[in-house]
């Protein structure tokens, strides 16, 4: 099929470039999800992707971003442009994208879309009105799940996405919340990327963490007990986006053997994950999370074979019960237990404890595995 994807997301190798422009690091989660699926339906699909990349007036080095059009690895990004005042942005977008719907081939096609920005949404189901082109929205959160998302925003979001003609969700719950009128789902949890592992040049055995840098997500309680612990020959390695570098680099003054790295490339945590004696996720637990989201990160933890500790999961325990050490809260206390439980083991005892984990998640989220699901669920709107 011809595949005609909408999406703030952008090829990844460009995604490293653009962050890099901005005053403060953003949230690459969106990013990462929506590339890999990309990649998945490309496989046996022709895909044509309409990027809007994010952007802020405030935050973006960049005073605008030109459009540009690539093809990587099959797949056809075109990047429209961006204006800075808000309301011409808008309005260049519509002409942009009709433009770039005359050029596609609509035989046997879809739409795609992304629905956490509402630009993207209301751009989509224009295009698929105009073309009578079944359109698929991709749903990895609520709206209301999104840090900073107002209470309009949400509704709006909400009321825009619940007659579409088809539903992919990380979560059966996003699915009852958003489908509304019944329409095929396909559930997508997360896809791992099950590479070779890439050698870093670290001596050191290291405890790593990536994800958000916010206070409220964990990240003060995982320094505290790493801290407390005083493990003088593990290091602490943190990477990640947005909280408060400032008062993060405060809680960490004085101990060499904690390292910052930030926002670094998607690639290089992966690489990070493979070495670390164990990779941690100290998020702390709540219904709404464990009822309309999917850690990824602990899925790319499993891929990586290195034990992971994790705050408890409802749908990832259900499969992974025995495969990685869960903790019911992110509790100071609970971490220190955990990671002591990981440090004195070997590393066969850690690769042997790894295994059947990483086994497991390559089964379940791999390419090529996402790739027959999609392909099947695709195929009912081949018509």
């Amino acid at each position: 099929m011809n595949i005609i994807y909408f999406t703030t997301a952008i090829d990844g190798n460009d995604y490293d470039h653009y962050s890099i422009r901005w005053k403060e690091s953003i949230n690459p989660t969106i990013q990462v999800y929506h590339n890999k699926l990309i990649r998945c339906l490309s496989i046996n699909n022709t895909v044509s992707v309409l990027s809007y990349r994010p952007f802020s007036r405030t935050l973006c080095i960049d005073r605008r971003l030109k459009k540009e059009h690539k093809e990587v690895n099959g797949v056809s990004y075109n990047y429209l442009k961006v204006k800075r005042p808000l309301q011409a942005r808008k309005r260049s977008y519509s002409t942009q994208t009709r433009k770039i719907m005359e050029k596609l081939n609509k035989e046997k096609a879809l739409i795609v879309t992304d629905t956490l920005n509402t630009t993207v949404v209301e751009e989509a189901k224009k295009m698929a009105k105009k073309y009578a082109i079944p359109i698929v929205g991709v749903f990895i959160n609520s709206p209301s799940g999104v840090d900073g998302t107002p209470k309009e925003y949400t509704t709006h979001l909400y009321e825009i996405c619940n007659d579409l003609d088809g539903y992919i969700c990380t979560t059966d719950e996003l699915n009852a919340y958003f489908n509304r009128n019944k329409k095929p789902y396909l559930r997508v949890e997360g896809i791992v990327e099950n590479l070779p592992k890439t050698e870093l040049n670290i001596k050191k055995p290291y405890i790593y963490y990536n994800g958000t840098l916010k206070e409220k997500f964990g990240i003060y309680n995982l320094v505290r007990a790493y801290k407390d612990l005083n493990l003088k020959d593990v290091d602490l390695y943190i990477s990640g986006y947005q909280g408060n570098n400032e008062e993060l680099k405060k809680k960490v003054l004085g101990n060499p053997n904690i390292h910052l790295l930030y926002n670094i490339p998607y690639k290089d945590v992966l690489a990070y994950e493979a070495n670390a004696i164990v990779n941690i996720n100290c998020h702390p637990f709540s219904e709404d999370n464990d009822r309309y989201t999917v850690p990824f990160k602990v899925l790319d933890y499993l891929d990586s074979g290195v034990p992971t500790i994790s705050v408890k999961n409802t749908r990832l325990m259900k499969t992974y019960k025995n495969d990685l050490i869960w903790i019911k809260t992110n509790d100071v206390e609970e971490l220190k237990a955990a990671i002591s439980k990981v440090v004195p083991l070997t590393k066969e005892e850690r690769d042997d404890y790894a295994a059947t984990g990483k086994e497991k998640v390559v089964r379940d989220y791999s390419f090529e595995t996402t790739s027959i699901a999609l392909d099947k669920f695709i195929n009912k709107f081949n018509k």
